[in-house]
């Protein structure tokens, strides 16, 4: 198909459709006749993704900051999530969970907030289930959906990937079938439990980085490579020394 073909423009909207701005200014049953629900929402989330982005720095490209994105099926699965996560920060990843922010508040999260998280990612961890897949693909011919947030933040996750501040999308993959959206290098297969350590170690190594001790003459020591999350206990190890001026922390 030629670029001519293409129904979308540089912005993401449909040729022919009305533009974000113009669904916007309709009341909201208006909006959706006239752009169907799924055009509404995607309208909606672009005015505030907009918004959050206007007011955040784009995240570097390293280290990793992963955004974990899942369906609350049941407990089980809250709780494998909840073991994945750990694992990942132990290995010295950054991560956002909703679990862990929510467990600091009263109050459920707004949806402005959980997008300004997913704009300081860089990466996207989609933990694929039956239940995850029900909530991200419509239901009827007219787009609708049966999760706000799974929804909400899958396409946030898909335009900030387009304008290239989510470096890589990954896949955990636990249950149910593989889409056929989604490439075959994103996917790590985490549906045998008895194969978790294994994937791990080959899908998530630990962060490693280097440590540089600068003397006060400005000549330098480089320690490392070391585990990220060592970095404190080596760089207290340099300091006892009294040999260094101060510390500079290189991601590889």
């Amino acid at each position: 198909m030629k670029d001519s073909d293409n129904p979308e423009d540089s912005s993401g909207e449909i040729k022919g459709m009305p533009t974000f701005a113009e669904i916007l200014k309709l009341p909201r049953d208006e909006a959706i006749k006239a752009a169907g629900v799924r055009g509404w929402e995607i309208a909606r989330l672009n005015q505030l993704l907009n918004e959050v982005l206007a007011n955040t720095s784009e995240p570097p490209a390293k280290p990793f900051i992963i955004f974990v994105s899942y369906r609350w099926e049941s407990q089980a699965h809250q709780a494998w999530v909840k073991r994945l996560v750990n694992d990942l920060q132990a290995r010295g990843y950054d991560v956002y969970l909703d679990q862990n922010i929510q467990a600091e508040r009263e109050e459920p999260l707004p949806v402005p907030e959980l997008i300004s998280l997913l704009a300081r990612s860089n990466r996207f961890l989609m933990v694929l289930s039956e239940g995850y897949l029900e909530r991200i693909e419509p239901n009827d011919e007219r787009g609708s959906i049966k999760d706000g947030w799974v929804w909400d933040e899958y396409q946030t996750a898909i335009h900030l990937a387009n304008l290239g501040r989510i470096k890589s999308w990954l896949v955990a993959w636990r249950s149910g079938k593989l889409p056929d959206w989604v490439k075959e290098e994103q996917v790590w297969d985490f549906r045998d439990d008895a194969q978790y350590e294994a994937v791990m170690n080959a899908a998530f190594p630990p962060q490693m980085v280097r440590i540089i001790g600068v003397r006060p003459d400005g000549s330098a020591r480089i320690v490392g490579p070391i585990e990220r999350v060592k970095t404190n206990v080596v760089g207290r190890q340099l300091e006892s020394t009294g040999e260094f001026d101060h510390f500079v922390i290189e991601n590889l």
